[in-house]
Protein backbone atom coordinates (compact mmCIF):
# COMPACT_ATOMS: atom_id res chain seq x y z
CA UNK A 1 0.00 0.00 0.00
CA UNK A 2 1.37 3.69 -0.66
CA UNK A 3 2.51 5.19 2.24
CA UNK A 4 3.98 9.19 2.24
CA UNK A 5 5.17 10.47 -1.24
CA UNK A 6 8.97 10.38 -1.53
CA UNK A 7 9.13 11.65 -5.02
CA UNK A 8 6.29 13.92 -6.69
CA UNK A 9 4.90 13.27 -10.03
CA UNK A 10 7.71 13.99 -12.38
CA UNK A 11 6.35 14.50 -16.21
CA UNK A 12 8.87 13.09 -18.95
CA UNK A 13 7.73 14.20 -22.35
CA UNK A 14 8.64 14.22 -26.37
CA UNK A 15 10.51 10.89 -25.32
CA UNK A 16 9.20 7.76 -26.67
CA UNK A 17 8.91 4.73 -23.80
CA UNK A 18 11.05 2.13 -24.67
CA UNK A 19 11.53 -1.80 -24.07
CA UNK A 20 14.27 -4.08 -23.32
CA UNK A 21 14.50 -4.94 -27.72
CA UNK A 22 17.06 -3.18 -29.34
CA UNK A 23 20.23 -1.56 -27.78
CA UNK A 24 18.67 -1.88 -24.22
CA UNK A 25 22.09 -0.29 -22.54
CA UNK A 26 21.53 3.03 -24.18
CA UNK A 27 17.87 3.29 -23.71
CA UNK A 28 18.44 2.45 -20.48
CA UNK A 29 20.87 5.36 -20.47
CA UNK A 30 18.20 8.03 -22.42
CA UNK A 31 15.51 6.88 -19.35
CA UNK A 32 17.80 7.49 -16.31
CA UNK A 33 19.20 10.95 -17.71
CA UNK A 34 15.78 11.97 -18.22
CA UNK A 35 14.66 11.01 -14.89
CA UNK A 36 17.78 12.66 -13.28
CA UNK A 37 16.99 15.94 -15.32
CA UNK A 38 13.15 16.24 -13.46
CA UNK A 39 14.35 15.61 -10.01
CA UNK A 40 16.34 18.40 -8.13
CA UNK A 41 16.82 17.17 -4.81
CA UNK A 42 18.46 13.98 -6.18
CA UNK A 43 20.71 13.17 -2.96
CA UNK A 44 18.38 13.88 -0.63
CA UNK A 45 15.85 11.57 -2.32
CA UNK A 46 18.63 8.99 -2.23
CA UNK A 47 19.00 9.36 1.06
CA UNK A 48 14.95 9.22 1.33
CA UNK A 49 14.77 5.98 -0.63
CA UNK A 50 18.02 3.50 -0.11
CA UNK A 51 16.66 1.63 2.24
CA UNK A 52 12.81 2.03 2.26
CA UNK A 53 10.52 -0.43 0.60
CA UNK A 54 8.86 1.34 -2.78
CA UNK A 55 5.50 1.81 -4.29
CA UNK A 56 6.18 2.90 -7.85
CA UNK A 57 3.08 4.44 -10.01
CA UNK A 58 4.27 4.98 -13.38
CA UNK A 59 1.72 5.83 -16.41
CA UNK A 60 3.63 5.59 -19.96
CA UNK A 61 2.12 7.47 -22.93
CA UNK A 62 2.72 6.15 -26.16
CA UNK A 63 2.12 8.04 -29.55
CA UNK A 64 -0.70 6.23 -31.66
CA UNK A 65 0.23 7.85 -34.62
CA UNK A 66 3.26 6.98 -35.04
CA UNK A 67 3.38 4.46 -38.05
CA UNK A 68 6.43 2.70 -36.19
CA UNK A 69 5.59 -1.48 -35.94
CA UNK A 70 4.59 -2.33 -32.19
CA UNK A 71 4.98 1.34 -30.89
CA UNK A 72 1.20 0.84 -29.61
CA UNK A 73 1.39 -2.60 -29.08
CA UNK A 74 4.28 -2.20 -26.13
CA UNK A 75 3.13 -4.06 -23.10
CA UNK A 76 3.21 -2.81 -19.52
CA UNK A 77 5.65 -5.01 -18.38
CA UNK A 78 8.14 -4.78 -21.13
CA UNK A 79 8.08 -0.68 -20.29
CA UNK A 80 8.18 -1.33 -16.75
CA UNK A 81 11.39 -3.28 -17.34
CA UNK A 82 13.28 -0.35 -18.19
CA UNK A 83 12.24 1.83 -15.51
CA UNK A 84 13.55 -1.09 -12.60
CA UNK A 85 16.65 -1.42 -14.59
CA UNK A 86 17.62 2.42 -13.78
CA UNK A 87 16.18 2.80 -10.32
CA UNK A 88 19.08 1.34 -8.55
CA UNK A 89 23.01 2.60 -7.90
CA UNK A 90 23.93 0.75 -10.94
CA UNK A 91 22.87 -1.20 -13.97
CA UNK A 92 25.29 -3.46 -16.24
CA UNK A 93 26.23 -3.63 -20.08
CA UNK A 94 27.00 -6.59 -22.40
CA UNK A 95 30.31 -6.56 -20.66
CA UNK A 96 28.57 -6.92 -17.39
CA UNK A 97 30.43 -3.37 -15.95
CA UNK A 98 28.58 -1.17 -13.94
CA UNK A 99 27.27 1.85 -15.48
CA UNK A 100 25.32 4.33 -13.01
CA UNK A 101 22.24 4.41 -12.21
CA UNK A 102 19.53 7.00 -10.40
CA UNK A 103 21.27 5.34 -7.27
CA UNK A 104 17.81 4.81 -5.36
CA UNK A 105 17.95 0.95 -4.31
CA UNK A 106 21.59 -0.34 -3.27
CA UNK A 107 23.47 -2.26 -5.97
CA UNK A 108 21.77 -3.23 -8.82
CA UNK A 109 18.35 -4.72 -8.12
CA UNK A 110 14.91 -3.55 -7.94
CA UNK A 111 14.36 -5.67 -4.99
CA UNK A 112 12.85 -2.87 -2.57
CA UNK A 113 9.95 -2.31 -5.21
CA UNK A 114 7.08 -4.16 -3.25
CA UNK A 115 4.35 -2.51 -5.25
CA UNK A 116 3.47 -0.99 -8.19
CA UNK A 117 0.32 0.52 -10.43
CA UNK A 118 1.50 0.99 -13.80
CA UNK A 119 -1.05 2.25 -17.11
CA UNK A 120 -0.52 2.66 -20.58
CA UNK A 121 -2.41 5.56 -22.42
CA UNK A 122 -2.12 6.56 -26.26
CA UNK A 123 -1.37 10.21 -27.34
CA UNK A 124 -1.71 11.80 -30.78
CA UNK A 125 2.07 12.91 -31.58
CA UNK A 126 5.72 12.65 -30.17
CA UNK A 127 5.28 15.66 -27.86
CA UNK A 128 2.96 14.36 -25.86
CA UNK A 129 4.84 10.87 -25.80
CA UNK A 130 6.68 9.94 -22.55
CA UNK A 131 5.51 8.95 -19.02
CA UNK A 132 4.89 10.13 -15.59
CA UNK A 133 6.48 8.39 -12.69
CA UNK A 134 5.60 9.38 -8.70
CA UNK A 135 7.35 7.03 -5.31
CA UNK A 136 5.84 6.44 -2.80
CA UNK A 137 7.21 4.68 0.52
CA UNK A 138 5.43 1.43 0.73
CA UNK A 139 4.01 0.56 3.75
CA UNK A 140 2.39 -3.07 4.90
CA UNK A 141 -1.57 -3.27 4.95
CA UNK A 142 -2.94 -4.10 7.61
CA UNK A 143 -6.86 -4.71 8.88
CA UNK A 144 -8.88 -2.59 11.29
CA UNK A 145 -8.73 -5.44 13.83
CA UNK A 146 -5.20 -5.60 13.88
CA UNK A 147 -4.80 -1.54 14.25
CA UNK A 148 -7.71 -1.72 17.10
CA UNK A 149 -5.41 -4.54 18.71
CA UNK A 150 -2.72 -2.29 18.55
CA UNK A 151 -4.13 0.82 20.02
CA UNK A 152 -5.23 -1.23 23.13
CA UNK A 153 -1.35 -2.59 23.93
Amino acid sequence: MKGHILLKKIQIRNFTPTTPAGDYVERKKSLRNEILGKIDNIEELRKDTIEKKLYLDVCFYLNAKTGMDGDTQKDVDNLLNVVFDVLPEYFTDEQNKPIEGIGLMSGKSDYMVFEVHSSKQFVNNHEDEGMDIEIYEWVEKTSLISKIKSFFN
